[in-house]
């Protein structure tokens, strides 16, 4: 019977229940005199109350789904202003992270938990919101206006994804710092290459060294050639196609000549933004080998003018067999050298041609005059 009732009414609707909120029992009721006088009455307030109860569990719920269909831009609009919030935070706790990281101090737990969920999150309302630019096949009639069931099913997913936002937000940790070193420009945007002339020969060439830019298996190339044919001024234009396209998490590029092996280490860690308080050649190599295997990004690092071998393991620099997520670009006047120092692929930049010469000497003519 109580299976029954409860079952039928819910929780807290059944019969005895509504009469205990009015403050008697079953118990307490003189059935004899009822069953004899007011049996009607007594059914009519027993079912009355129950209609009611009943009445009062189904209007919200009902409200609550035409609310979907009728509030749907002010739900959409709602999860558009929370993801704001949330990104913020996300931001804050990408910075904490990031300084820990750089000066070799470990972030507590909660910091990179939230901030992977958080990701997660984001990720997840990013496709949503994708799938949510007007279409035809979210639309009726012909496009002229959206299907209902697309409407209210759109609403009612971002109600409860801003639901979820608003929790991640109360539950995000208190970094407890209010400002951060401000993070290295990008290494391309230090570059002026205004009326630097694109050359055939050399289009090739580049286009050939982006391939092995992007291919996994090669982790050390070399680009060489005489001097002023223009290594130095190719390895510009890539770094910069390369922080346009994300190709690389993490881009450095350090001049090597001929400097001692702590100038050159000294060099890579100030590109790189590390704060490493060691201050002896064997200290910082073992510091910046270690945030090299554990950086979250991909690294691309280029050892401009290499002129003689560079004692990899002396500087930090991961050896060989240690490179993955790591790529080391070297320009020389020695293709050998790079070889012997460890590239995979050479490529070899040549003087120009007579053709291009030529027009290179005739513009140079023409713009002094």
């Amino acid at each position: 019977m109580n299976f029954r009732a409860t079952h039928v009414f819910g929780e807290g609707n059944r019969p005895t229940d509504i009469l205990a909120r009015h403050g008697t029992t079953i118990s307490s009721w003189p059935f004899k005199k009822f069953r004899r006088k007011n049996k009607k009455e007594f059914l009519t307030a027993i079912v009355g109350s129950v209609a009611s109860e009943i009445g009062k569990s189904l209007v919200a719920p009902i409200k609550r789904h035409i609310g979907y269909l009728i509030f749907y831009h002010r739900n959409i609009t709602n999860l558009q202003d929370e993801r704001k919030k949330l990104d913020d935070k996300r931001a804050e706790a990408d910075l904490f992270v990031q300084d820990a990281d750089k000066k070799f101090k470990v972030p507590i737990p909660g910091v990179p938990h939230w901030k992977k969920a958080a990701d997660d999150l984001s990720k997840m309302i990013s496709e949503f919101l994708e799938k949510e630019n007007p279409g035809a096949r979210n639309r009726c009639l012909n496009g002229r206006c959206q299907n209902p069931w697309s409407r209210y099913s759109s609403s009612r997913k971002a109600s409860k994804i801003t639901e979820d936002i608003c929790k991640k937000i109360r539950e995000a940790p208190e970094c407890g710092t209010v400002a951060y070193d401000a993070p290295q420009p990008n290494l391309g945007s230090t570059f002026n290459l205004e009326g630097v002339k694109d050359f055939e020969s050399r289009l090739s060439v580049m286009n050939d060294v982006w391939e092995a830019l992007k291919n996994d298996e090669l982790n050390m190339i070399g680009i060489c050639g005489m001097g002023g044919v223009g290594k130095t001024t190719m390895v510009k234009k890539l770094v910069k196609k390369v922080e346009a396209e994300n190709l690389f998490g993490v881009v450095a590029m350090v001049v090597i000549s001929r400097n001692p092996n702590l100038t050159i280490q000294d060099d890579i860690v100030e590109r790189l933004g590390l704060k490493i308080e060691e201050k002896t050649l064997v200290g910082k190599a073992g510091k910046l080998h270690e945030w090299i295997m554990k950086c979250d990004k991909s690294v691309l690092l280029i050892l401009d003018d290499v002129w003689e071998e560079v004692d990899f393991e002396a500087i930090g620099l991961p050896l060989k067999g240690d490179r993955k997520g790591c790529k080391i670009v070297l320009t020389s006047r020695n293709d050998d050298l790079c070889t012997k120092i460890g590239s995979q692929k050479n490529f070899l930049i040549d003087t120009l041609s007579k053709g291009e010469a030529w027009d290179l000497f005739t513009e140079m003519v023409g713009n002094s005059y």
